[in-house]
């Protein structure tokens, strides 16, 4: 997971979509993918999908499902 977020920036893409980013890894490894993400967020579009509700800290926009 973590080779694939470094690798976005290189693909040059407008926009990135995270379904369930932090899923299924620890905290250490938790805090570097959000590290990137918020990285990335600086130059691109970024939605986070994600059923972990401490995850949003810091979204400029918050979307809940029902």
């Amino acid at each position: 997971m973590l080779r694939s977020v470094s690798r976005l920036p290189a693909n040059r893409g407008g926009f990135y979509l995270f379904d369930e980013p932090t899923s299924q890894i620890d905290e250490s490894a938790t805090r570097d993918v959000l590290a990137m993400i918020r990285a990335i967020s600086n130059t691109h579009g970024v939605l986070v999908v994600s059923h972990d509700q401490e995850l949003p800290t810091g979204a400029h926009t918050l979307l809940k499902g029902r």
